[in-house]
């Protein structure tokens, strides 16, 4: 499974049409969109609903709700090879709050992106923010195979990596 995820888009075009020409030259089959996603970026990703698997921010609102072809919640849920991932914004739940079992937690909100390992170790990371960098890299992550990477999307370069 190839899967890109993204986060804190807060609306903005041109980085949202990015994505959109980096997910479809790249072939991913899956995006996960962990929230801060607004309005005028939901417009433009609402074509690829089927393969979008989201949470909501906290700049998201019952507008973003209204618009959105996919679902908005909280937190959400999915497998990767077999690891039960939790995908969240990380302004309500948060690796440091959420106390169930999972082998990967991806969370954003503070627009600097990480790749780590905790005690158990469980990853823990967040792709950083594709419109609203604050580690200065518009970054999003690439999951495929057993790898992990988080790169630059005006670069290429690669920022962090792991294997899951």
């Amino acid at each position: 499974m190839k899967i890109l995820v993204s986060a804190d888009l807060h609306g903005n075009v041109e980085y949202t049409k990015k994505l959109i020409e980096f997910f479809e030259e790249r072939r991913f089959q899956k995006m996960y969109l962990l929230g801060d996603i607004l309005r005028d970026s939901i417009l433009l990703l609402n074509p690829y609903h089927d393969r979008i698997v989201a949470v909501k921010g906290n700049c998201d609102t019952e507008l973003e709700e209204d618009t959105a072809l996919f679902s908005l919640p909280y937190l959400n849920f999915d497998s990767i090879d077999g690891k039960f991932t939790v995908l969240t914004h990380g302004h309500y739940y948060s690796s440091g709050s959420y106390d169930q079992p999972y082998d990967i937690f991806l969370e954003a909100h503070t627009h600097v992106s990480r790749i780590i390992r905790n005690r158990y170790g469980a990853i823990i990371a967040n792709p950083g923010s594709i419109a609203r960098p604050r580690d200065g890299h518009h970054s999003v992550m690439v999951i495929h195979d057993q790898d992990m990477n988080i790169i630059d999307i005006d670069t290429k370069a690669i920022l962090w990596q792991t294997q899951i």
